[in-house]
């Protein structure tokens, strides 16, 4: 038996010192076990804030929450006693087919279960969720149907006994309503004492629940059967609904509630199952302006035998070298499907140099005949230097700019389920820099390849410009964790790395004192400045000096300064990722 009482919850006022907006007021009523229960209400009524906390993505800031006779509005459930069921369908991956969804979500969520146990489990909840004739099919294939059933059946992987769904029908044809409507029924009744919520805006297919919990303003202003809908608020049709409830304050709703329930709760018993008529039962309208601060009356034990029983601890979750793997293992999944990512991979790291080394072959050709020591030799092998540096940013920054902010949605989900936030940085950032290693060896050995043995130090080069590589792809990682959205996040990479090039010290010099304090700050200029300082004591590095007066540094001291960039990288990763949780 799931119950609230009192629950409030208010959103801050960031722009004001005045008290935010009352998302919640109040809001009591209680679930039995074996129940389908819709939560009813407008845009704005508060149906998101209320599933938010029951499933513990916002703390409870006044009121309770017990669980079978435990407060649990501190900690909340244990992740594997909740399904949570988004209003998006973003936890859809268009690569992965819809097998892979469940047993990857299997694995990730139930510990100590076998690959083969996995299967097999998959497929009971595939035909449970009526997808056992679409596994092989990839996500970007289904249908918005279809792709609420595989979250649903993502959601089930713990046979978890509180399912809570986010506009679970919304957007469907009214064939498709009835048949997503029906397979929560199937869902309450495939496990004894399991509960779903459902919250909705419409007001379609009301009779399939069990009883409909109606907010308006973030106040409960009835709960019952839908068939008590009409009576209850003096309407010829459910579909007059919001229009009568914005007829009046929402207090007084609230207010009216509070004196009626206890009939309405000792007739249907919260089942929808009884031999009462609605008819004989006070609606709103027999109302006075009275306040009243009754709550709605309890389910006793002996009416709920499931209630008197110890509450579940619930299962353990994965260790993190798990959940890792499996993120690993599916984000390569991904990865190596997207043969056009692929393609673009091969020809940036590869016909990018080749096409430049060709338009700028007679300036090549030239430096080779006035030699690396010349002024013209010095400058040439600098702008070489700046070009490999120049593609290695711009392919971290296309690698991995979108990849936290386009991919936290589908997180948010997996979070409920107990997929920590560490396990999931931690598999983007491993993967990103796989990755980014990958293109840096193209991008080293496809420009020397091409221009042929550069001057001395090339060992030192080498670990300056893969350590690059791997420091500004973890900033913009960074980057991407504190942006809204991933088109946020590639503007403000790319930007960022015009800049880098801009002020990298090849380009436009420093005055020597106000370059020792810009190059730590800029990673191209730790990168270019660490590079030159490969040849010191050489003809090479005269001529550079004679040329630019901004000074080079040490390759240790590059080297250093970049894996303070790359640290820096990975807390605004963190930092990110906390602050839009």
């Amino acid at each position: 038996m799931l119950e609230l009482l009192a629950l409030s919850h208010q959103w801050p006022r960031r722009s004001s010192t005045k008290p935010g907006s009352a998302a919640l007021d109040g809001i009591h009523f209680t679930l039995p076990d074996g129940h389908l229960m819709a939560v009813l209400g407008a845009t704005g009524s508060g149906k998101s804030t209320l599933l938010k906390l029951l499933t513990a993505q916002e703390k409870v800031q006044a009121g309770a929450i017990l669980w079978r006779g435990r407060e649990v509005a501190a900690q909340g459930l244990h992740p594997s006693l909740i399904g949570w069921v988004p209003a998006d369908t973003q936890g859809v991956h268009s690569t992965l087919n819809v097998k892979e969804h469940v047993v990857s979500a299997i694995l990730l969520r139930v510990g100590g279960i076998e690959h083969r146990a996995a299967l097999l489990r998959a497929d009971r909840l595939l035909v449970l969720c009526g997808l056992d004739s679409v596994g092989g099919k990839r996500g970007g294939e289904l249908d918005l149907a279809q792709k609420r059933r595989l979250a649903l059946a993502m959601a089930l992987v713990t046979e978890p006994h509180l399912v809570v769904c986010d506009e679970f029908t919304h957007g469907c044809e009214p064939k498709a309503e009835r048949e997503l409507a029906a397979l929560l029924q199937q869902v309450v009744k495939e496990s004894p004492g399991r509960m779903v919520v459902n919250a909705t805006s419409s007001l379609a297919e009301l009779n399939t629940y069990d009883s409909v919990l109606v907010l308006h303003e973030g106040r409960v202003c009835f709960h019952g059967p839908g068939r008590a809908l009409t009576h209850y608020f003096s309407i010829p049709h459910t579909e007059d609904l919001y229009h009568r409830l914005a007829k009046r304050p929402s207090e007084r709703w609230q207010n009216s509630w509070d004196r009626h329930s206890d009939s309405y709760y000792d007739a249907f018993k919260l089942t929808g199952s009884t031999s009462d008529s609605a008819a004989s039962l006070g609606s709103a309208d027999d109302d006075d302006d009275r306040v009243s601060l009754s709550r709605p009356r309890k389910i006793e034990e002996s009416e709920n035998p499931a209630a008197s029983e110890a509450p579940g601890e619930g299962q353990a979750t994965p260790s993190f070298p798990k959940q890792l793997q499996v993120l690993l293992r599916r984000q390569w999944t991904m990865f190596r499907r997207q043969t056009g990512a692929w393609w673009w991979q091969l020809g940036f790291v590869l016909a990018v140099p080749l096409l430049l080394v060709l338009l700028g072959l007679s300036t090549f050709n030239q430096v080779k005949l006035a030699g690396a020591e010349s002024a013209t030799g010095a400058v040439g092998f600098s702008m070489l230097t700046l070009f490999q540096i120049g593609l290695l940013l711009a392919a971290a920054a296309w690698t991995t700019s979108p990849l936290l902010a386009d991919t936290r949605a589908a997180w948010e989900s997996e979070r409920v389920g107990g997929l920590g936030l560490g396990v999931w940085l931690t598999a983007h950032l491993v993967f990103s820099l796989l990755l980014l290693l990958a293109q840096s060896f193209l991008v080293i050995f496809a420009t020397e390849l091409i221009v042929g043995p550069l001057p001395a130090g090339g060992a030192w080069r080498a670990v300056l410009l893969i350590l690059t590589s791997l420091s500004f792809g973890t900033l913009c990682l960074g980057t991407s964790a504190c942006s809204a959205n991933g088109d946020r996040a590639s503007a403000r990479c790319w930007a960022l790395a015009f800049v880098n090039l801009l002020f990298s010290g090849a380009l436009l010099a420093w005055p020597k004192g106000l370059g020792v304090v810009t190059q730590p700050l800029v990673t191209a200029a730790l990168a270019w400045s660490g590079s030159m300082g490969t040849l010191e004591g050489s003809a090479v590095q005269a001529s550079l000096e004679s040329v630019n007066a901004t000074g080079f540094l040490s390759p240790l001291t590059a080297l250093i300064g970049l894996l303070v960039h790359l640290a820096l990288g990975v807390v605004l990763m963190a930092l990110g990722a906390r602050r839009h949780r």
